[in-house]
């Protein structure tokens, strides 16, 4: 089979079960973004950690979208749908590399890209930073495979570009923190001794420490520049006390995970808890001793470098969420189900997967060609009719694009009823899709936010707009400064 048909089709059947995402619209976390980004602020907003992540340059492409496309979803959803489709064909590429087998790259790439869990990683653009780990991760690894195939020995200057897109997918989210700190550890599996040099393994060894002093230092220059606290990083610390809890949560997720990417659209993911988690943990964790007892040492450390992988990552989201699962009453179990954990994760648990699956079929296997090629047209057949049995899976945030379109035709309205030339004041109200995520001392100041989001300016039709507001914790965080301050004016000042 050409090495160019498994990543083809793969990619074309990923595309017909993602394309729906381009017609989804912001949601949550979105409008606090857009809102950063229009209130002037850039290197604000590029070094504020959310959610215990830092963003760097997560919230830099954030940044350059919003500078092109302002409000309009679609745009943003379309470059989420092409990097997705670019993973599928680079991790075809990959596994490829890994297996030498072009079916096993087709089903694998195609499993992984269909999975339903990846619905909300792909369609909210929030989560886009896992989407950009995902590229940087699978092109380092492939330059990586191609490397020790080949026998090239690692100059530094193309250590130091990987290093730099490890540390690039460290501020992506907050899974590539753990990414960027196992890599050295997969650099050191994969490539034999002689394709390393002491300068390259000692520039390498030093990226965990460079991650973890990013991350304090930015949350340390953003706390000392703009006030704030980093309890959610205290908190996140704090669980690493608590290792029981940390591993059954790895567990689960890892278990999740693996049985997702089984059951695609067979299983809903609610019903991926306990039982079917576990089942996929253990079969994951056979598979993988059986391939590592039979195996090479070579193999064994192509095993462990390719397990690190889906462990950091779900380590990572385990450090970030646990403490705040158990602290709402939510089990583990059920916080493990959470699709956009999965992302990175299951990518990683894919590699794992298809290598140990070529080197038990090499071992014990040894079926023709044909009875493998059957396979694969027989499994994309029973994927095919999952897919359509299921029917639409993707939420479109319909309610948040209507929420946003009612807000600017109130405010058009309110304009168009204006004297010509005259200034208008409009009621800021609150805006619904925002209220479960902040209060109002937390700075997104409802209809006004939505307004300059949407306009980048403080007039309309050639008429000056004001937002009159009524609580005190929305003007003193307008009056912390930004663009905000020109559009809210207090009850008492109203005409004036």
């Amino acid at each position: 089979m050409s090495r160019a048909w498994p990543l083809a089709l793969a990619v074309a059947l990923t595309g017909v079960v993602y394309v729906p995402v381009t017609q989804n619209y912001f949601f949550a976390d979105d409008f606090l973004h857009l809102f950063a980004i229009a209130n002037g602020d850039l290197v604000r907003f590029l070094l504020e950690p959310f959610g215990g992540h830092v963003y760097l340059v997560r919230n830099l492409v954030y940044a350059l979208c919003y500078a092109a496309f302002g409000i309009h979803a679609a745009p943003y959803l379309w470059l989420a749908l092409l990097t997705h489709l670019v993973n599928v064909a680079l991790l075809c590429h990959v596994v490829q590399l890994a297996t030498a087998s072009s079916r096993l790259a087709l089903v694998a790439a195609t499993a992984w890209g269909i999975c339903p869990f990846h619905a909300e990683p792909v369609g909210w653009y929030a989560v886009y930073g896992q989407l950009l780990i995902g590229t940087i991760l699978l092109s380092v690894l492939a330059r990586l495979l191609v490397t020790a195939r080949d026998g090239v020995v690692v100059d530094m200057p193309t250590a130091a570009v990987w290093y730099a897109l490890v540390l690039a997918a460290a501020t992506c989210w907050g899974v590539g923190i753990g990414i960027a700190c196992v890599f050295p550890l997969v650099v050191l599996l994969v490539l034999p001794p002689r394709l390393r040099t002491r300068r390259v393994m000692m520039l390498f060894l030093s990226l965990p420490v460079v991650v973890v002093a990013l991350y304090v230092v930015v949350n340390a220059v953003y706390v000392l520049g703009y006030g704030g606290s980093v309890r959610s990083v205290a908190y996140s610390v704090g669980t690493l006390r608590f290792a029981e809890p940390l591993v059954r949560m790895v567990a689960y997720l890892v278990g999740t995970g693996m049985a997702a990417l089984v059951a695609g659209f067979v299983v809903p993911a609610a019903a991926l808890r306990g039982t079917p988690a576990l089942v996929g943990l253990l079969l994951l964790a056979t598979a993988v001793a059986g391939a590592a007892a039979r195996g090479s040492r070579g193999e064994r450390r192509t095993l462990l470098a390719l397990a690190l992988l889906p462990l950091a990552a779900y380590g990572m989201i385990a450090i970030g969420r646990a403490h705040i699962a158990l602290a709402f009453g939510e089990s583990l179990v059920e916080a493990a189900t959470v699709p956009r954990y999965h992302y990175v994760g299951s990518l990683g648990l894919t590699l794992l997967a298809g290598v140990v699956l070529t080197r038990l079929d090499d071992r014990w296997v040894h079926a023709p060609g044909w009875v493998k090629s059957a396979a694969v047209a027989l499994w994309l057949v029973l994927a095919t009719a999952a897919y359509v049995r299921r029917g639409a899976f993707i939420d479109h945030h319909v309610r948040d694009r209507m929420a946003t379109e009612g807000v600017l035709t109130a405010i058009h309205a309110a304009v168009a009823a204006a004297p010509a030339g005259a200034p208008v004041y409009i009621e800021n109200r609150p805006f619904t899709p925002v209220l479960f995520l902040v209060t109002p001392a937390k700075g997104f100041p409802g209809w006004a936010a939505i307004f300059l989001i949407a306009y980048r300016d403080v007039a309309l039709d050639g008429r000056r707009v004001y937002f009159v507001e009524r609580s005190p914790e929305v003007l003193a965080t307008a009056a912390r400064g930004g663009r905000i301050a020109a559009l809210l004016v207090p009850a008492t000042d109203r005409g004036s």
